[in-house]
């Protein structure tokens, strides 16, 4: 069964209600219903929280709340996602945040981030899917 990480990026879209909302909407039930497997970073708890709680720190804990408790498996930036995120690093002039994305992509032995940002794209051995 396919794996796919989810970017930060396409997750605010959907709390926030913006373009490309549906999207995540439509990946969020294909997982719910068995047909993939879902994951995030524990960095993209970290994200969200801080983005949403600029503006209203309820909804940021409502949503933190909502992602905890959701089917996604959440992988802890442990040693390994550490190391493979330095070495992406190196190599890609990337926000650390994707790095850490790619890097737990890399760790699940998946090739896939749920993303429309162009920077997760120029990683090897990463294909980036905007919609599924």
């Amino acid at each position: 069964m396919k794996t796919i990480v989810f970017d930060t990026m396409m997750l605010l879209k959907f709390f926030k209600g913006e373009r490309g909302a549906k999207r995540t909407l439509d990946a969020m039930e294909k997982i719910e219903r068995g047909e993939i497997i879902g994951a995030i970073s524990t960095i993209t708890l970290t994200e969200v929280y801080y983005i949403l709680a600029r503006k209203s720190k309820k909804r940021a804990e409502e949503r933190y709340d909502y992602l905890v408790a959701s089917v996604l498996e959440k992988v802890p930036v442990g040693v390994d996602v550490a190391k493979i995120a330095g070495e992406i690093k190196t190599k890609y002039p990337i926000p650390i945040a994707d790095a850490v994305i790619a890097a737990t992509a890399k760790f699940l032995e998946t090739r896939y981030i749920f993303t429309d940002d162009e920077h997760c794209s120029e990683i090897d051995g990463i294909e980036t899917l905007t919609s599924l």
